[in-house]
């Protein structure tokens, strides 16, 4: 008998043990699920898309670093092309966060289409167009371009840049007469590469696309009263997954250090909104 209950209590103690073994496992596997959970969590960024005009590629890959080592929890992926194109490709749902373009104009047609909220706009830098040629042309001024063969600007419909060098062409009175010689790119960046390439005699590209010039070119500057002013513009996609964020990023680049760097890049102020 006393042998039985010296048994019995030996068994106790063993289904004690247990349980106590199979709670602190049970405490152990809780909190390291909760400590990788925490860590997922802390390493998960916020992802921005953004949509913007071709020329401004340069400045906006270092306002990027710049913006991501104040904000280390976001990380942004930059879509480049003509604005016209970026507009359409929102209007047909592309997810983006950020819009901007080289005018007021694609903006605001998104405005008016609803994706984005007029409180959300922003004007954010200006800019100059202008005439580069090869020096083998010798090129000096606007009017001399009318003996030149292969002249590249953007499609007006769809890049600013382009409407901007059609307006001066159309109020110089010289449209008709080069519209056989034109070769239309499909941004900014496409014509430089043009003029570059050598591929074609002139182009009509930004005031900041000459800070990336790789090789010599004539350049010409054109008269400001001749094409309408250039301002760039930007938007919060209103559908945005990371609204709040996008609305950051978009008040960043009115912040001093963001203008610092479009200033860098050939970009003009257009004063604080």
């Amino acid at each position: 008998m006393q042998f039985q209950r010296i048994l019995n209590g030996f068994l106790i103690s063993i289904d004690l043990c247990k349980n106590r073994l199979k709670n602190i496992i049970a405490i152990s596997f809780l909190l390291a699920s909760s400590l990788l959970l925490f860590g997922c969590q802390k390493e998960e960024k916020v992802h921005l898309t953004v949509s913007a005009a071709a020329s401004m590629t340069d400045a906006m890959k270092e306002i990027s670093k710049e913006y991501q080592k104040l904000h280390p929890e976001v990380s942004l992926s930059f879509n480049f092309g003509s604005s016209g194109v970026l507009k359409q490709q929102i209007m047909q749902g592309a997810p983006v966060d950020v819009f901007m373009a080289a005018d007021e104009k694609h903006v605001e047609a998104l405005i008016e289409e609803g994706s984005i909220k007029k409180e959300d706009f922003k004007k954010l830098v200006s800019n100059e167009l202008m005439l580069v040629a090869s020096p083998s042309h010798k090129v000096k001024t606007l009017r001399e371009i009318q003996r030149l063969q292969r002249i590249s600007i953007g499609t007006p419909e769809t890049v600013p840049a382009g409407r901007y060098a059609k307006e001066v062409l159309e109020n110089e009175h010289m449209w008709e007469e080069l519209k056989s010689k034109l070769i239309f790119a499909k941004d900014v960046k496409h014509v430089l590469s043009l003029v570059e390439s050598g591929n074609v005699d002139a182009g009509f590209v930004y005031k900041s696309d000459l800070v990336s010039i790789k090789k010599e070119l004539e350049t010409v500057p054109i008269d400001h009263h001749l094409y309408t002013k250039i301002l760039y513009s930007g938007g919060v996609i209103k559908h945005s997954f990371q609204y709040e964020e996008a609305k950051r990023f978009l008040e960043f680049l009115t912040t001093d250090a963001a203008r610092h760097i479009f200033r860098k890049h050939g970009f003009t102020d257009v004063g604080r909104e």
